[in-house]
């Protein structure tokens, strides 16, 4: 299993799938590097991609109508967003999303994961899964 892989078994979207199966979908991921207080995308800006944080922090930023910024939460590794990305058509980004530290994170575009859900593949079946719960809280 190559790294990506085993990362991917230990998170809470893709525990006890296989590793025949993580490794094909690995292959569909695109990995990121972010520096310290890099912006991964701007709100309001169109993003078509759901995000895996493999390691490091990133913090999803508002602007107040008072233009200071806000902090709506803070992710680390294992942590997704960018899931209303996946289900929904292109729109503009609610918030920033903004590297704390030096990150590495994993990319699912949204057409790659529209032909795996389209072909029936259970990974994108399960994280379709997966998103409905963590919308639902």
């Amino acid at each position: 299993m190559n790294t990506h892989t085993t990362f991917l078994a230990q998170t809470p979207y893709f525990n006890g799938c296989s590793p025949l199966l993580l490794a094909r979908f690995a292959q569909r991921l695109s990995p990121i590097r972010l520096a310290a207080e890099s912006v991964l995308f701007w709100e309001g800006e169109e993003d078509s991609g759901w995000y895996l944080i493999e390691s490091g922090d990133v913090a999803m930023v508002r602007s107040c109508q008072s233009g200071v910024s806000h902090v709506l939460a803070e992710l680390g590794p294992g942590d997704a967003f960018g899931e209303t990305n996946l289900l929904e058509q292109p729109s503009g980004s609610m918030c920033s999303a903004v590297a704390k530290t030096d990150s590495r994170l994993l990319k699912l575009d949204a057409e790659v994961f529209d032909s795996l859900l389209s072909a029936g593949d259970p990974i994108a079946v399960r994280m379709l899964r997966a998103m409905a719960v963590a919308q639902g809280r």
